[in-house]
């Protein structure tokens, strides 16, 4: 009997966990405060810092994982932990003008 014929079966943990990680160019603080190491106040710095970017609206502030660290508290060791748990925007990988 394969796995798709059994009732209540769920998926491989694999697209759950992509679906549950979180965008920092969009996500508002609280839900960045529910990450590894990033409480209330961290939370609200990340969200100061990118609002406070010229060209927010058009592009990510945060194009991988190591660009939070531009955020007061937040360093190396604090990314690393959040490194599994971020997500970013295709187009924040490709090479700007």
């Amino acid at each position: 009997m394969s796995l798709l014929s059994v009732p209540g079966s769920a998926p491989a943990a694999g697209p759950l966990e992509i679906e549950s990680r979180i965008d920092p160019n969009t996500a508002n603080w609280a839900e960045l405060a529910s990450l590894p190491g990033i409480g209330e106040v961290l939370a609200k710095r990340i969200v100061e810092y990118r609002q406070a970017q010229p060209g927010k609206a058009s592009k990510a502030v945060f194009r991988r994982p190591e660009d939070l660290e531009a955020v007061r508290g937040i360093g190396p060791k604090t990314v690393a932990k959040l490194a599994k748990h971020l997500k970013f925007p295709e187009t924040a990988t490709a090479p700007g003008p």
